[in-house]
């Protein structure tokens, strides 16, 4: 679907013409973080049903209200972010520590095929993964 270029000043028309109630703090806000970013990612919980396919807002709702569960969304991403990292190098490394545990006497055995899962589907995806694994290392 192509969508045209549309000004920040035509894009708080749109958002005033479907019923969001706007401020002198939302073209800054849209400038700063994006239309897309922002309405379409964080509008549906203040959308009416759709009869026409055009977006209509519940009455009462205002640019605040969608920004504001922006915000949360991402002040909760970033809050989390340090625990998944967390819990990302956790597991890789237990991972690599189970895996050459079992492969101890081998050299560079994450780099032999034979030892991860022999279904052909994935024996094929694991060949491929080694090889561009060592041609990054090398």
């Amino acid at each position: 679907m192509d969508k045209p270029f549309k000004s920040i000043e035509e894009q708080v028309e749109i958002l005033e013409g479907r019923g969001l109630r706007t401020n002198e703090a939302t073209p800054l806000i849209l400038e700063r973080e994006n239309y897309y970013s922002v309405i379409n990612g964080y509008k549906d919980p203040f959308l009416e049903m759709p009869t026409n396919g055009v977006d209509r807002y519940l009455q009462g709702t205002a640019f605040d209200d969608v920004y504001r569960l922006f915000c949360f969304d991402r002040d909760l991403r970033m809050f989390m972010f340090r625990y998944f990292a967390i819990a990302e190098s956790t597991l890789k490394s237990t991972c690599a520590y189970q895996f050459s545990k079992v492969h101890r006497d081998e050299i560079e055995p994450y780099l032999n095929p034979a030892n991860y899962r022999a279904e052909p589907n994935y024996k094929g995806r694991v060949t491929k993964f080694v090889g561009e694994l060592s041609k990054t290392l090398c």
